[in-house]
């Protein structure tokens, strides 16, 4: 009988429990324009200010954000447009059905679009051989996972690469390399 008792003067806490909206999704609601989505508010943020959010609730967004809760619109219309399994091609075949916003975010052959990437391609093309034994098997993973439809591990082993890339172009061995890596930090810190 105690247990019983016990158990239904529970009940309303529970209740009171589940409706208390997460602080940090106010913080969220209150710093994000309703017209832009959440994710690109989100990441918009992080990058603008690391103190765009508070402190208590940065991590726990950026856990949000890995669990899925805040996940990125594009990701999810291609998703939707293109499920795992479709045909290699399908995100290019069919672009066009593909929101404006997120038609740019991918580049003509259908792989999402790196930031300055017009510049990287200078880069890259500088230092190609050396970036071909430091971060070829990562660039290659990258580009059977897009083709397979796993965009999201290829998003990680983008990041990857892009890392890879940094580490090995910290130092390059190689002269001409050198130089377009002075050129395009010059280039970055005019932005």
């Amino acid at each position: 009988m105690k247990k019983l008792i016990l158990f239904i003067l529970l009940i309303p806490l529970f209740i009171y429990a589940q409706e208390v909206p997460d602080k940090c999704d106010k913080e969220i609601e209150i710093k994000c324009d309703p017209n832009i989505a959440i994710y690109d508010c989100i990441i918009d943020g992080l990058k603008s200010n690391k103190n765009y959010f508070s402190k208590e609730c940065t991590p726990k967004i950026i856990a949000k954000m890995k669990d899925g809760k805040y996940p990125d619109p594009c990701l999810v219309e291609q998703q939707k447009l293109c499920p795992p399994g479709s045909a290699q091609d399908c995100i290019l075949i069919n672009r066009n059905s593909l929101t404006t916003g997120c038609q740019e975010k991918i580049t003509e052959d259908g792989a999402p679009k790196i930031p300055d990437q017009e510049e990287m391609k200078k880069v890259q093309k500088s230092c190609e051989g050396l970036l071909m034994v430091e971060c070829g098997h990562i660039e290659i993973d990258m580009e059977i996972a897009f083709r397979d439809g796993r965009a999201s591990q290829g998003n990680n082993l983008m990041k990857k690469y892009q890392s890879c890339m940094k580490q090995a172009l910290a130092n390059p061995k190689d002269d001409k390399c050198r130089e377009m890596m002075k050129e395009y930090a010059d280039s970055q810190v005019k932005k």
